[in-house]
């Protein structure tokens, strides 16, 4: 959950950047914050015992500060990358997920809704691929233009934020 955690914030470190996705990403926050912080603070009030979270009451007030269109886009995201593990997981390349959620919410979310995208981006995984190669890949195989020495900052990022975690 850390690797996935660590990921998500700084792919959305990335994508803040880009005015196009300020919905998407106000929608995937509001969800975090229901998913993760949540559950986390639950955890910490009842080992100390003096703090009470209505999860009820967060879970109202975060549905009423996100659209029905961002909370659609963060299902189809959560459920398209459930797909794409899943596929993974199938193929045995289960070590590819990071890069792949990189890859997919970074630049193939416009993708989602293409006919067998799970099937086709999961494709583009080898055994032994380097992260130059599969991006090249996916470049080709979606018309995307991911610039390698961005997805390898990412990747980077994500790895140094990973391992200060650990």
């Amino acid at each position: 959950m850390k690797v996935v955690g660590a990921a998500l914030k700084k792919i959305a470190v990335a994508l803040v950047s880009n005015p196009r996705n300020w919905k998407t990403i106000g929608g995937i926050i509001l969800a975090l914050i229901m998913v993760v912080i949540t559950p986390i603070a639950v955890i910490v009030a009842i080992l100390n015992g003096n703090i009470e979270i209505d999860q009820n009451r967060l879970a109202q007030i975060v549905q009423q500060n996100i659209t029905a269109e961002q909370s659609s886009n963060l299902d189809m995201i959560n459920t398209t990358m459930e797909k794409v593990e899943q596929e993974l997981e199938k193929r045995n390349l289960l070590e590819y997920k990071t890069q792949a959620e990189v890859l997919y919410v970074f630049s193939l979310t416009e993708h989602s809704n293409d006919e067998n995208f799970v099937r086709n981006f999961v494709k583009c995984f080898k055994r032994g691929i380097t992260d130059e190669q599969l991006v090249e890949r996916v470049n080709e195989k979606f018309g995307t233009a991911i610039q390698y020495e961005e997805f390898k900052k990412m990747m980077d990022s994500i790895g140094n934020e990973v391992s200060e975690q650990s």
